[in-house]
């Protein structure tokens, strides 16, 4: 039977991952009317190039770059992607908000259940207002404007769909098929919003939760849970259930999942059952399928230890961030790598 803290913490999961759904189906919903505005500068571009194609003339990369039709299509690209990553910042800058609240209620539930779980009456402490940690509201982790953090992926769009447009006219690809290949270089803008909405959410939640642990004076600190299912991260399920003091906040990965569970003064933590006892616990057909081929044969020799799984790094925008370790770090080469 899972203990009351194991349910809080699982109640608060389900709970952020329904409205993440429903959120991640508003965001894809919008951006469809940002393809329908674009698809019509997109296919004139690309029937035009045909048509010279047709003719006999010389489409290259300079040629492109000088047609009206071109110019058109990047400059209202780029004025749709604006408008749509200032329509995301601010949802995600609104949620930002919600899941501030959310993680405040959800330190303080779960603190509650360690006491419940301990049998004791427990500790009166008042919450924290959503005031305090409201600093992080509308900016990522590194401090940027969440609008700049959304719209960086544009450079690197309006490269992706030149290079995909000269590709296709050199190869004489239907031109409607270039077009939606455009569109679909485009829907990386719409991927970028969603990771940086999920991982500058959960860190709102996190960090709300965090400071109400610190601010209910019972917690000397915190441990790492992850969910343990087959689809979780392999350096998270490595990562489960190490300690963190208060004043730390744990590494995690873009689109990370994990939660904090509080450790109360005075109360012995829960025995749970870490993300490494779990693994050892599936088959080799489920262990293989997280791994897989080459890490599963590798750990299943013994060339490295599970824990071994997880390298925190730093990241320019995400700050301490969790990967799964290169198996060419796990295994170096050479004499006493083979």
């Amino acid at each position: 039977m899972p203990s009351e803290i194991e349910r809080a913490i699982n109640d608060y999961r389900m709970r952020i991952l329904a409205q993440e759904a429903a959120q991640m189906r508003e965001m894809a919903q919008r951006w469809l009317q940002v393809e329908n505005t674009l698809i019509s500068y997109v296919t004139a571009l690309t029937y035009e190039i045909a048509e010279l194609r047709n003719a006999g003339k010389k489409i290259g990369q300079a040629k492109i770059e000088k047609l009206d039709s071109y110019k058109n299509m990047l400059v209202q690209s780029k004025e749709e992607i604006r408008k749509y990553n200032a329509w995301a910042a601010d949802l995600i800058a609104n949620r930002q908000i919600a899941m501030t609240a959310l993680g405040i209620e959800g330190a303080a539930d779960t603190i509650r259940a360690a006491y419940f779980n301990a049998g004791k009456v427990g500790a009166y402490f008042d919450l924290l207002p959503v005031e305090a940690v409201e600093t992080m509201i509308g900016y990522a982790g590194d401090g940027t404007p969440l609008s700049k953090l959304l719209q960086s992926k544009y450079v690197e769009t309006a490269m992706d769909i030149s290079a995909e447009l000269i590709k296709s006219t050199a190869l004489g690809i239907n031109p409607r098929d270039t077009a939606r290949s455009m569109l679909d270089m485009m829907a990386g803008n719409l991927q970028h919003a969603l990771v940086v909405a999920r991982t500058e959410q959960l860190r709102a939640y996190r960090e709300a939760s965090r400071q109400q642990m610190i601010a209910s004076g019972v917690v000397d600190g915190y441990i790492r849970r992850c969910a343990l299912n087959p689809l979780t991260c392999v350096a998270c399920l490595a990562l489960d259930g190490t300690e963190y003091p208060t004043d730390t906040l744990m590494e995690v990965h873009p689109n990370d999942r994990c939660f904090m569970q509080p450790k109360v003064k005075d109360l012995k933590p829960i025995e749970q059952m870490s993300g490494e006892a779990w693994f050892g616990q599936q088959t080799e057909d489920v262990q293989r399928g997280i791994l897989g081929n080459s890490y599963f044969d590798a750990w299943k020799s013994g060339k490295f230890e599970f824990r071994q799984l997880a390298r925190t790094t730093e990241h320019d925008v995400w700050g301490a961030t969790v990967r799964v370790t290169p198996l060419s770090e796990l295994i170096p080469t050479g004499r006493d790598g083979q």
